[in-house]
């Protein structure tokens, strides 16, 4: 038996109609068809169960009557997007790209940029690269683009237990930040809301309005059609209706200022800013629907609340929580953020720690311009799905600058010449030029053997070029997921010769590092190796002009976690402390302690961020210091109430070390830990008088004590994660 699958009017001929007909029974494809009128176009793309033929389930015409792009939803392998020629004998195949990753159910294509959605997705039709993903909540979604307003919006039935609770979300279409979240019934003491069914389809029209069809489903009720009009839609715009229920939006925290202050402060003045605030907004601190602790709040703005922190609040380290609650709509704010109450340093102590409330997912530091820079996820409240640049020695940010979505992995280039970016929620790559960041070079990941694409798995630059560039690739959709191998680029040009992944070999590339020129690349396995070797030996790779090749396999378990390049030793140093010479992959010596760690050849100097027995699963963490060349212990300091999980360690500047942390399911985005102390990085050969060594008992017990977290476990998280704003 067969019915249509998708059913879509061509965009210039009013009598021409393309559809994909179905196999109920075998739930696959069976072709796509073209008609004028009534009448069939002879030439047709056979359907998967037809020899040849071509997995489809949904399509949409491009600008003209000469092209379709279809897509698939039925099984996750196929994915990538099919362009279809058509013309007057009717409809033929021409491509099939993009491998594992791919538009699902109900693609739409935009006119205005040329670009397909799905969902939650941006793709370019050309070749299959998912450019962007929005963040979406929980439960059923439907969701459609206007090009013209810059937006995106998707509308969701999110069940909770027996109770059903509809909102609509507003995106940036080309930022993929979310502007918006408005909701339809449900909060505590609310009456249901009156849509009913499952959302299936939504449509545009009119000034300010979307249509919303629904489905009969068995817990949220009769489907229907509901029309959603105002400035939530299009906020340049009259409504087009002005009846009708009103909804409630959720305020949103972008920023507190001050973002720390020291325990044991007089009372606080808080300023906060976001979007949503009403008078009715009242400052939280540790809030929920079962517990309420209101602050003295003033009202200023829609987007500013001034909040009274009394002293008694203040009186011991560690992190307030604060959310915004709605007395009006009895609604929380859609994201909280935490207040920093940091001990007052010791006597002598000439350690300082500065916090920034960025979300970041990395961080890279240039040693030409001086600047640190950050690549925040979409969940940062003040700088989403941007590159930060931050001056370590004041903690200001001097510049911004938006790009992909999440941006997971950075690397400086040779003589501080470019930022290169790669994203969790994209199969793209980016070249900014630096310190301006201005006119990015961005670029779909592939690799020279066929037509998938890929999310980069790790991203580092050439030590002696600036315009190189090394990258793992990655296939999220198999196990394990280091299948594409690594490529080296030529700023976005691929070199022709690349290492095979997974599915051509038993190796796992997770991790790579240069040694110290353009000819030895490196790569080891960081997390979740195979079961025959558990942790990682070190690879060789040999670079030429035409790209990359195997060359060696160490013998000696080498790493868990990341590896980094010293490009002054040339030697790899390992997140469990080993070293390594790339050019025979025999590990040379070990620091018995595992973390995060930074090397650097320009104080004698390797800082591993760890955890001591005592300090297992709190908040408190040592940086110590060893000497690079003799592997002994020369110093530590401890820095205590860490927000989030520490990810990322970085030298910075003459006497900075910055430490990100991102979420870790206690209800925190992360933070950015400038830490300066000119005695504890230093290449004194002397022990920092106030931070006393580390006993030889206690020294091998320098642990990651907390989950490792690697670059492949950030993108799936933030993948599968929806949106870090749910409350």
């Amino acid at each position: 038996m067969a019915t249509r699958s998708d059913l879509q009017a061509a965009p210039v001929n009013p009598h021409t109609v393309a559809l994909v007909s179905e196999n109920i029974n075998l739930e696959t494809g069976q072709g796509v068809y073209v008609y004028d009128d009534a009448n069939r176009r002879p030439a047709f793309v056979p359907g998967s169960t037809q020899p040849g033929g071509a997995l489809i389930d949904w399509i949409q015409w491009a600008r003209d009557d000469s092209t379709i792009y279809a897509s698939q939803s039925i099984t996750g392998d196929a994915g990538g997007v099919a362009t279809l020629n058509v013309n007057s004998s009717g409809v033929s195949l021409a491509s099939y790209n993009g491998g594992q990753v791919g538009p699902t159910r109900f693609i739409e294509y935009n006119k205005g940029n040329g670009r397909l959605y799905s969902d939650r997705a941006a793709f370019n039709p050309a070749d299959g690269s998912l450019i962007g993903q929005y963040p979406v909540g929980l439960g059923e979604r439907t969701c459609t683009a206007d090009s013209s307003l810059g937006r995106y919006y998707c509308f969701f039935a999110i069940q909770e237990q027996s109770v059903a609770s509809f909102q609509l979300w507003v995106y940036d279409l080309d930022n993929y930040d979310l502007l918006d979240r408005v909701l339809f019934g449900v909060s505590a003491g609310t009456p249901p809301s009156s849509i009913t069914g499952s959302p299936i389809r939504l449509v545009r029209w009119g000034n300010a309005g979307l249509a919303l069809i629904t489905y009969t489903d068995y817990y949220r009720g009769n489907g229907g059609l509901y029309l959603i009009d105002g400035a939530v839609v299009n906020p340049s715009a009259p409504p087009d209706i002005s009846s009708g229920t009103p909804a409630s939006h959720l305020s949103f925290m972008a920023s507190l200022a001050p973002q720390e202050v020291s325990a044991g402060s007089p009372d606080l003045t808080l300023t906060i800013k976001g979007a949503n605030f009403t008078p009715d907004s009242t400052a939280c601190w540790n809030c929920n629907y079962l517990q309420f602790q209101f602050l003295p709040t003033s009202y200023v703005s829609s987007q500013q609340l001034n909040v009274t922190i009394p002293a008694s609040l203040l009186a011991k380290s560690g992190q307030l929580p604060i959310s915004i609650f709605d007395t009006s709509s009895n609604l929380f704010s859609s994201n909280s953020s935490s207040l920093l109450v940091l001990s007052a340093p010791a006597a002598g102590n000439n350690t300082k720690v500065t916090a920034l409330d960025l979300a970041g997912l990395a961080i890279a530091w240039d040693p030409v311009g001086g600047l640190l820079y950050v690549g925040t996820a979409e969940y940062d409240g003040a700088y989403p799905n941007s590159v930060v640049a931050v001056d370590g020695n004041t903690g200001s940010i001097v510049k911004t600058q938006k790009v992909g979505s999440d941006p997971d992995l950075l690397s400086v280039s040779a003589k501080g010449q470019y930022l290169y970016v790669a994203y969790a929620g994209s199969t793209n790559m980016t070249q900014l030029p630096l310190p301006g960041l201005e006119s990015p070079l961005t670029w779909t990941l592939s690799n020279p053997s066929s037509s998938s694409v890929y999310w980069a798995g790790d991203v580092k630059a050439a030590p002696e070029s600036a315009h190189t560039t090394a990258v793992t690739l990655f296939n999220l959709e198999s196990e394990p997921d280091e299948t594409g191998g690594v490529v080296v680029y030529d700023d976005n040009v691929e070199r022709t010769e690349f290492v095979q992944g997974f599915s051509s070999s038993t190796s796992i590339y997770d991790t790579i590092a240069w040694g110290s020129t353009d000819q030895i690349l490196t790569a080891a396995c960081s997390l979740g190796c195979l079961s025959n070797t558990p942790v990682s030996p070190l690879y060789e790779f040999q670079v030429s002009q035409t790209g990359a090749s195997l060359l060696a396999t160490g013998t000696a378990s080498f790493n868990q976690g990341e590896i980094h390049s010293d490009f002054g030793t040339g030697l790899i140093y390992s997140d469990d402390g080993n070293v390594a010479d790339p050019k025979t992959q025999a590990i040379v010596g070990s620091y018995n302690a595992s973390g995060l760690v930074a090397p650097d050849s320009s104080l004698n100097r390797v800082f591993i961020l760890g955890q001591t027995q005592a300090q297992t699963n709190t908040n408190s963490f040592t940086i110590v210091s060893f000497d690079q060349k003799t592997f002994s212990l020369v110093s530590s300091i401890t820095v205590d109430n860490i927000v989030g999980s520490p990810v990322q360690l970085a030298r910075w500047g003459n006497s900075g070390i910055a430490v990100l942390t991102i979420a870790d399911g206690s209800g925190s985005l992360g933070q950015l830990y400038l830490v300066q102390d000119a005695t504890f990085v230093s290449n004194a050969q002397t022990l920092a008088a106030l931070a006393p060594p580390i006993s030889v008992k206690e020294q091998k017990f320098v642990q990651h004590r907390w989950k490792r977290i690697s670059k492949g476990d950030i993108v799936k998280m933030l993948r599968t994660r929806g949106a870090a704003r749910i409350p």
